[in-house]
């Protein structure tokens, strides 16, 4: 388990509050510049999985560990079990061929309330907006319900959310 009683506590220690955004300041990945002048920086987490030490997108981990506090606030990365159902959602969601969208518009940002699970195609095509579009049509988004996710995964579990998932019965457009 190392120094960290919990993946939450992990990843605190290695941010930084700037206003509503939690920067990561722990290693990075330099990936490209985006059209709004950021660097394209996105913060990576070293996990063990299936005995191997592999480097994942910090903002999808916090995601997908929010979603699972949200179900389970007993739930510990640390434990066996909880893992692997930490591991299978994560890989589900790539599988469905959602990523995740920076509603504050900052790759470095892990706020799980700053990011939205969204097709390919649309982060794609938002990723073309300026700050002042992003703020105008993030903040439309914002006022509804927009996590579309959120009441099935409730309803069902994170097991037959995955399964679903897997099975392509739910599409996400």
């Amino acid at each position: 388990m190392g120094t960290y009683r919990s993946l939450q506590e992990r990843l605190c220690t290695h941010s930084t509050k700037e206003g509503e955004c939690s920067i990561w300041v722990g290693y990075c990945q330099k990936v490209t510049v985006s059209p709004r002048g950021e660097d394209g920086s996105y913060g990576r987490i070293n996990l063990t999985w299936k005995g191997r030490s592999l480097k994942f997108p910090v903002h999808r981990v916090a995601k997908v560990l929010e979603e699972l506090l949200l179900l389970n606030p007993c739930f510990n990365f640390y434990s066996k079990e909880d893992k692997e159902l930490f591991f299978d959602l994560y890989t589900a969601y790539s599988a469905c061929g959602l990523s995740i969208d920076h509603l504050c518009g900052r790759t470095l940002c892990f706020n799980p309330d700053h990011l939205e699970w969204v097709h390919l195609t649309v982060n794609q095509r938002r990723k073309k907006w300026s700050n002042s579009v992003r703020r105008k049509k993030i903040g439309l988004q914002k006022s509804k319900e927009t996590r579309h996710y959120r009441s099935l995964l409730s309803s069902s579990g994170v097991k037959e959310w995955v399964k679903k998932i897997r099975s392509r019965q739910f599409r996400v457009t």
